[in-house]
C-alpha cells in the first residue's frame, strides 16, 4: 500500500467544511498538526490534531 502523504491529508481536509460556515476546516484555521506514522503489516496511522468552531459543537465526541 502506497504511504499518505501530509499533502494528500491536507487535500482531504479541504474538503471538510464546517456546517455553519460554508468554509473548510483547513482554511478556518482548525486543523493544527497532521502526524503520520507507519505501522506494521505496512498500514500508516494518521492523526489529525484540530479545534472545534464552538464548545459546544454538536460534532464533538
Amino acid at each position: 500500500m502506497p504511504a499518505v502523504t501530509q499533502d494528500e491529508v491536507y487535500g482531504a481536509l479541504k474538503q471538510c467544511y464546517d456546517p455553519e460556515i460554508p468554509v473548510n476546516i483547513v482554511d478556518l484555521g482548525l486543523i493544527y498538526n497532521v502526524r503520520l506514522e507507519d505501522v506494521p503489516e505496512n498500514q500508516q496511522d494518521v492523526a489529525v490534531e484540530m479545534t472545534l468552531t464552538a464548545q459546544g459543537c454538536p460534532a464533538h465526541t
